[in-house]
C-alpha cells in the first residue's frame, strides 16, 4: 500500500504548483490592470510590495474559506493593523476586496464601484500588494495599498527639516537663521514621544537659553506645518532641529516628533 500513497502525492504535487502558480500569475495580471488605469488618468504606478501581498493573500484565504467578501472576519486584526504588522513605514493605506469569474471582472468590478476606483486612482498610495485565492468556479482577490515612506534616520529628519525651513525662508524673503547643533533638542523630542503629546510649552519649560520652540510631528519631514516658517521671533539668530521617530497609542504607524529651536 505504501508505493501507492506515495504514487498519489507524486500526482497531486503538480496540481498544487500550478495553482498556486495559477494564483501568482492572477495577482501580477490585477497589478498590470491597476498601474494600467492609474496610467489612463496620468498618475505614477504602484510598486510592488511583497509584505503587502502577504497580508493580502492571507485575507483573500480567509474570504475564500468563509465564501464571503469582508474587510474584517472575526478575530481578524482591521485593515490598519494588519498594514502595521508588516513593518512597513506607511500614514495612509486601504484595500479593496473582490470576487468574480475572473481576473478581467474582478477588475472592471472595482474600477465601476466608486469606493473601489478611488482606491486604485489615489495619488497618494505609491505601494500594493495582491492576494488572489481561487475556489471552485470563483477567483477572490485582495488588493492592499499605502504609502510607503521611506526609512529615513533621524539625522537625516533633521536635515531634511533644516533644509526645508531655510529654503521656504529664503523663498519668502525672511533673514537667514544660521543652524546650530544641540543634542539635547532630540533628547527632548523623544521625550516628547513617550509622553505622546506635542507639548510646546514643556518643551519650552525644559530648555535653557532659548528664546522659543515650535513642535510638531511629521510623517514626511519635507512637508513643514504652517506657521513654523514665521514663527522664530525677531530677534532670534539661529536654530535647532531634533527629530525622534516613534510608534505611540496616537501613531500606530509611527511617526516624526520633531522639536524646533530657536536662539
Amino acid at each position: 500500500m505504501r508505493p501507492a500513497i506515495v504514487f498519489l502525492v507524486l500526482l497531486l504535487l503538480p496540481v498544487a504548483s500550478a495553482a498556486a502558480q495559477s494564483e501568482e500569475s492572477a495577482a501580477q495580471e490585477l497589478f498590470r490592470l491597476t498601474n494600467e488605469a492609474r496610467a489612463q488618468q496620468g498618475l505614477d504606478p504602484l510598486e510592488w510590495d511583497e509584505r503587502l501581498a502577504q497580508i493580502a493573500a492571507a485575507h483573500a484565504e480567509q474570504m475564500a474559506s468563509h465564501n464571503q467578501l469582508s474587510h474584517q472576519f472575526p478575530g481578524e486584526p482591521t485593515v490598519r493593523q494588519r498594514v502595521i504588522s508588516t513593518g512597513m513605514r506607511s500614514n495612509t493605506s486601504g484595500e479593496n476586496v473582490g470576487f468574480a469569474a475572473t481576473v478581467d471582472g474582478i477588475h472592471d468590478g472595482w474600477m465601476n464601484s466608486p469606493g473601489h476606483r478611488r482606491n486604485i486612482l489615489d495619488a497618494r498610495f505609491n505601494a500594493i500588494g495582491i492576494g488572489v485565492v481561487r475556489n471552485g468556479p470563483r477567483v477572490w482577490a485582495v488588493q492592499d495599498l499605502a504609502r510607503r515612506l521611506p526609512d529615513t534616520s533621524l539625522r537625516e529628519v533633521e536635515s531634511i527639516v533644516a533644509t526645508t525651513f531655510s529654503r521656504v525662508r529664503a523663498e519668502r524673503h525672511l533673514s537667514p537663521l544660521s543652524l546650530v547643533d544641540a543634542p539635547n533638542i532630540r533628547r527632548e523630542a523623544c521625550d516628547m514621544a513617550e509622553r505622546d503629546s506635542v507639548s510646546a510649552d514643556i518643551v519650552a519649560h525644559r530648555l535653557t537659553n532659548i528664546r522659543s520652540v515650535f513642535t510638531f510631528t511629521a510623517s514626511e519631514p519635507q512637508k513643514l506645518p504652517d506657521g513654523l516658517t514665521d514663527s522664530p521671533p525677531a530677534a532670534a539668530r539661529s536654530f535647532a532641529v531634533g527629530a525622534c521617530f516613534r510608534k505611540t497609542d496616537r501613531y500606530p504607524e509611527g511617526t516624526n516628533w520633531i522639536v524646533v529651536a530657536f536662539f
